[in-house]
Order: structure tokens, then C-alpha cells, then sequence
């Protein structure tokens, strides 16, 4: 009888303990069953046609935190990056003179534009516009190309309101733009304010028209589907968490409870009545043998396959709104074969063609800022040719060696370059023509070292300086 009452009373006091564990487990991922993170990404969801000043400072913070604390957000910016721009997309001057190249070059290496120019697409789809700003090289050195640096998109402000977002523009057109306004923090923490002339700024703006003068982030729109899948997954993480809490069940069936409590060691100390010593668990990977005690270890019955219809019509919204493949969000291509892989790739490599247009007008822009710039400063001869073109690697290798052999009988009848066919297979064709310039020279001394050698041996001059060498 009193064995009984203990039971139950220990029984009680576990089930407690057990709830209290529960309740802490639950506040600690306050999100569970809650979408209170909806009201910090509700810029980035409200499908307004016009945003405020106010509401595109609010979007670009919201969308740069997503953008670095979700990796399917992440991954979405990246994977368009990779495959827009892949290693990188060559930019060759439309000018035959070498010293236009050269000059380009020059630039690129300066300023590193290799990264910058897939920081550029980064900006413009996190932030929804990029500005980039060409400076005068530095003041007392060697340089002769400019400088270009990313202006952050919050310091385009007026703050005297006399131009809205920032940006000044024609009276009669606001699609060309006089001065943008930048006002900013100086290092002694003192606001200062600046104008600058349009065209030492190329502002790169999306998802707006070109009547709107600042671009709006690529994550609007998904942003809402982002954080619920997010909280859909922390949902089962803490779903998971309270299921495992209970999970091992011992039923007496030849043997009285207090027969079976002693089957366990103590825990130091005494209950709060007195009496009977508190009790502990075995440790993990121990063996216990009794009799008369069944063992049960209790099904988590978690039942993921019920909810994964419901994560994946999560992902198939984002998917809609990327215009990108299912695996190319996910990274997994278990729901779908070569088949439907090849279909579902169409309207992905639409949408990336679509942004190289975007963002190929970016880049010539920038290279005949910088090639003009050149010229006036006599770097450059004055008739040069101040137009490029820009070549974007292959955005899908089905077949290399089809695509070799397409190539090569587009350049036998005239169609593309050799520059160009290089590009598309993505290769660099200066580089390339100065490695294989350095291995023919190669080549060329290791043949004219055998000719040598020969020549000595059938002349008997390699005898001759055997005996010299001998003499000596």
C-alpha cells in the first residue's frame, strides 16, 4: 500500500519535472507555432506598387538579414550569381588597338573587378539597386586608371527633402537624372552632405519601372514563403524535442514497485519527507537485469511523411516567384528525373538570360565611363573605340563535345570569333593565347636544343669538347 502511494507521488513529481523541461523547451525557440517573425519581413512582403523613403530603408535592412541569417535565401542570390556570371564574364574592348585592352586590363586589376562584378549583381538583388561611383586615381600616385566604389544605398537621402529618395532629376524627365544626394556619418560622427553629378554614379535598379526611381529587393514577394518555411522546419525541430522527452516506460508485472525502485542506485541526498532515497536513471549504455519488469521504448510517432506535401508547397511558391528550378532552390533533385530536370530548366535559363541583358548593359556602361576617361586624359589615343562586348559563359553544359564541335563550325563559316567561341566555353582567350605563345616557345627552344645536339654528334664536335674539358 504504501509502496503504491510512493510510486504514484514519484510518478506525480516526474510528470512535473517533465512539464517544466517542456515549457522551457518551448521558450527557448519562441517561434514555435507562432509567425511572429512576419512583422520584420513585412516590407518585403506587402506588394506595394510605390514605396516610401521610409519603406525601402526598412526593405534593404529586413532583406540584408535575411540574406545573411536564412541559407535558403542565401542560396537563391548566390545560385542566380553562379550561374549569371559563372568564374567570370570577359570583357574584351571593341577597339583593335592594344593599348585599349591593355588599359581595360589595367582597370580590372585595380580595382578587382572581377569580384565587383558579381558584388554588383549581389547588391542589386539583395538591396534591389547597386551604385557604383568612379573616383580620380590617388592623389600623388602612378596610376592612371579610375577608381570605382560602391556607395551604400541608405546614404542616397535628401535631407532636405527637395528631392525625393535622393535623387535629383529633370523637371520635365524623371528618367534622366542630374545629381544624387548623399548624405552619410563622418568618422567624428558629424552628418555631412554632398552632391554628386550623375554621370560619376551608374545606379542599377530592379523589379521597378523605369519611371520609379529606386529599385525594390528580388526578395519581395518571397520573402513571406522564406520565413514560413523557416518556421515550419523550427515547428517539427521543437515537435521533435518534446516527443523525445518521454521516451522510456517500465510496467511492474510480477514484482511490487518497490521491489523495482531498488533496482536503481541513489542519488545523493534524501527526499523531502524523508525515508526512501531519490532514485536515478540508468546511464546510457548500461545494462539492467530484473525480473518482472517489462521494458516499452515509446514511439515518437512524429509522422513527418504527413507534413511534407505541405514543405514542399512552401518551396514551390519560392520556386514560382525565382523563376528558378525546383533542385536550384532545394538543392535536392529527388523529385525529378532528366526529364523533368530538362524542363523545368527552361524558364531558369530564361530568367538568367534575362539577367545577363540586365546586367551586360551594367558593364559596357562602366567600360566606356572608364575608356572616355582615359581618352580625356591622353591615356588612350582620342579615336578609340569606346564600345566592348561582353561574353557570359555557357549557362548549361549539356555536352562539351557537341558544343566544341558547334562552335568550331560556326567559327569555319565566319559566324563567331575565335575570342568569342573561347568565351563560350568559358575560357579567358588573352590568357589562353599568352599560354600557349609560352608553351610553343617552349616547345621551339627544347627542338632547337635537340638540332644542336644533333649537329655536334654528326660533326664530332661534342668530342672535341670532351678532350677540351679533359685538357682543362
Amino acid at each position: 500500500m504504501f509502496g503504491a502511494r510512493k510510486l504514484r507521488k514519484a510518478k506525480e513529481l516526474f510528470e512535473l519535472k517533465q512539464y517544466e523541461r517542456a515549457i522551457q523547451v518551448m521558450e527557448s525557440l519562441p517561434t514555435f507555432a507562432q509567425d511572429n517573425d512576419e512583422g520584420q519581413w513585412k516590407t518585403l512582403s506587402s506588394g506595394k506598387a510605390v514605396y516610401s523613403e521610409e519603406d525601402i530603408q526598412k526593405m534593404q535592412v529586413a532583406a540584408r538579414d535575411m540574406y545573411y541569417k536564412n541559407p535558403l535565401a542565401r542560396g537563391i542570390i548566390e545560385t542566380i550569381i553562379n550561374f549569371t556570371i559563372g568564374k567570370e564574364c570577359q570583357i574584351t574592348a571593341g577597339d583593335d588597338n592594344e593599348v585599349v585592352q591593355e588599359y581595360w586590363d589595367e582597370f580590372c586589376k585595380v580595382n578587382k573587378f572581377d569580384q565587383k562584378s558579381k558584388e554588383i549583381v549581389r547588391r542589386s538583388l539583395r538591396d534591389g539597386e547597386s551604385f557604383v561611383r568612379f573616383f580620380e586615381p590617388v592623389d600623388g600616385g602612378d596610376g592612371k586608371v579610375p577608381l570605382i566604389r560602391f556607395v551604400e544605398p541608405d546614404e542616397i537621402s535628401d535631407k532636405s527633402n527637395k528631392h525625393s529618395y535622393g535623387i535629383e532629376t529633370d523637371t520635365d524627365d524623371i528618367e534622366k537624372v542630374v545629381n544624387y544626394h548623399r548624405t552619410y556619418i563622418e568618422s567624428n560622427n558629424t552628418i555631412q552632405e554632398e552632391v554628386i553629378p550623375a554621370e560619376d554614379i551608374i545606379h542599377t535598379k530592379i523589379k521597378v519601372d523605369s519611371n520609379v526611381k529606386r529599385g525594390i529587393s528580388f526578395f519581395v514577394g518571397i520573402a513571406s514563403y522564406i520565413t514560413k518555411y523557416k518556421l515550419w522546419l523550427d515547428d517539427r525541430i521543437v515537435l521533435n524535442k518534446l516527443r523525445t522527452m518521454y521516451n522510456l516506460i517500465g510496467k511492474p508485472t510480477g514484482t511490487s514497485p518497490s521491489d523495482l525502485a531498488s533496482k536503481f542506485s541513489d542519488v545523493t541526498g534524501k527526499t523531502s519527507t524523508g525515508g526512501t532515497a531519490k532514485k536515478k536513471l540508468p546511464k546510457s549504455g548500461s545494462v539492467l537485469l530484473t525480473t518482472g519488469v517489462e521494458w516499452e521504448f515509446k514511439n515518437l510517432n512524429i509522422n513527418a511523411s504527413d507534413t511534407a506535401a505541405d514543405g514542399r508547397a512552401i518551396l514551390l511558391m519560392i520556386v514560382a516567384g525565382s523563376n528558378l528550378a525546383e533542385y536550384m532552390v532545394t538543392g535536392d533533385s529527388s523529385n525529378s528525373n532528366f526529364a523533368s530536370t530538362m524542363v523545368s530548366e527552361s524558364p531558369a535559363v530564361k530568367a538568367f538570360e534575362a539577367h545577363q541583358d540586365t546586367y551586360e548593359k551594367v558593364y559596357k556602361e562602366i567600360y566606356t565611363w572608364v575608356i572616355t576617361y582615359g581618352i580625356s586624359k591622353g591615356y588612350i589615343p582620342e579615336e578609340s573605340d569606346s564600345k566592348c562586348q561582353v561574353e557570359f559563359p555557357i549557362l548549361i553544359h549539356r555536352d562539351m563535345k557537341d558544343e566544341t564541335e558547334s562552335l568550331q563550325i560556326q567559327r569555319v563559316n565566319n559566324w563567331v570569333s575565335n575570342q568569342t567561341a573561347s568565351a563560350k566555353l568559358g575560357y579567358n582567350y588573352k590568357e589562353e593565347q599568352e599560354q600557349i605563345e609560352l608553351e610553343n616557345s617552349k616547345l621551339d627552344d627544347i627542338e632547337k636544343q635537340k638540332e644542336i645536339e644533333y649537329f655536334n654528334k654528326v660533326h664530332g664536335l661534342d668530342k672535341d669538347k670532351e678532350t677540351n674539358n679533359e685538357k682543362g
